[in-house]
């Protein structure tokens, strides 16, 4: 219904909230904080990878290979 409600802990693992009789639309999204810290790491490595790359290119330019 495009309001934030507070969410409940619920048996240690589980989330719940409280809602007024009637219709809603509910929506939840879940998004841990390994997702982004997979992401980052992923990024680095490209990085790397891409920068590692280049510098064998530019090497291998100037040794004639």
């Amino acid at each position: 219904d495009g309001e934030e409600v507070k969410l409940i802990e619920t048996l240690g693992a589980t989330i719940s909230f409280y809602a007024e009789p009637g219709m809603h639309s509910v929506s939840i999204e879940y998004r841990p904080d390994c997702i982004i810290y997979g992401r980052l790491i992923s990024l680095a490595g490209f990085i790397v990878f891409a920068g590692v790359c280049t510098i064998d290119a530019v090497v291998r330019k100037r040794r004639g290979y």
